[in-house]
């Protein structure tokens, strides 16, 4: 069964909470930063979602979902994936079965901005391959075909 959902954010306003559910959304994906990774902070966040008739469907951590350490095998990726694990096992506590993860080392490429044909008027995020090709490569690392 689809149900939509929104991410949210522990700092987000009650006024955006209560717009989001206006929207008839039920669910939400909590973004979580490393230092909101504790079980007495999620619940805090659960309950007050709940306050607003939204459930926490699965939650994440940017940094740790789009690792480039993890994703790259640098030196420090064994601390990296344990922290991992750690974010895993908070999220286990508050009943929280998904999570997300991200092969993005370099970030999303995006070269830009814009409104277009397939946008319907809005605007939205582009890459032009020319450009990203000519970017210098990062960690040393030449991808190919």
């Amino acid at each position: 069964m689809m149900r939509p959902q929104i991410p949210v954010r522990v700092a987000e306003s009650d006024e955006t909470l209560a717009f989001i559910r206006q929207m008839g959304i039920e669910h939400v994906s909590l973004m979580l930063k490393a230092e909101e990774l504790s079980s007495d902070c999620i619940e805090r966040q659960q309950e007050r979602l709940a306050g607003f008739g939204l459930t926490v469907s699965d939650a994440a951590c940017n940094e740790l979902q789009k690792n480039r350490s993890i994703h790259l095998n640098l030196p420090d990726r064994d601390y990296q994936i344990e922290r991992f694990q750690h974010m895993l096992e908070v999220l286990g506590q508050r009943k929280i079965a998904f999570t997300s993860i991200a092969w993005q080392p370099h970030d999303i490429l995006r070269t830009g901005h814009k409104s277009g044909e397939k946008t319907r008027g809005g605007i939205s995020s582009y890459c032009e391959q020319d450009e990203i090709m000519g970017r210098p490569d990062v960690e040393g690392i030449k991808y190919g075909e």
